[in-house]
C-alpha cells in the first residue's frame, strides 16, 4: 500500500516533477476521495518523508520552495546529483 508521500512523489513524476502545492492538494483530494483536504497536509507530509529518509541515511526526495502560503508554495522531486568524496586526510603545504 502506497504512503502519501508515495502518491505526491507519482503525481509530481506525472506532472513534470513540480507543482504548487495548491495544485498537489487538488490530485490528492480527487485520489483520495476526500474534501477539505488542506494544503499544509502536502507540505507537513514531504516534510516528514524527507526527514524519515535523512534519519535512515537515505537521500530525501522533495524539494520544498515557497513561504508556506502554499498558493506561492512549490513542491518537487530532488534530483540526485553525483557526489563528490572529499578526503579530509590531505595535507596542504606551503
Amino acid at each position: 500500500m502506497s504512503t502519501r508521500a508515495d502518491r505526491i512523489y507519482s503525481i509530481l513524476q506525472s506532472n513534470g516533477n513540480k507543482l504548487k502545492v495548491s495544485e498537489i492538494t487538488k490530485f490528492l483530494q480527487r485520489d483520495e476521495q476526500i474534501d477539505g483536504l488542506h494544503p499544509s497536509a502536502i507540505s507537513s507530509t514531504v516534510r516528514q518523508d524527507n526527514q524519515t529518509r535523512d534519519a535512515k541515511g537515505e537521500s530525501p526526495r522533495f524539494n520544498h520552495s515557497g513561504d508556506d502560503t502554499e498558493d506561492r508554495g512549490y513542491i518537487s522531486i530532488r534530483i540526485k546529483k553525483d557526489s563528490i568524496k572529499i578526503n579530509k586526510d590531505i595535507e596542504v603545504t606551503h
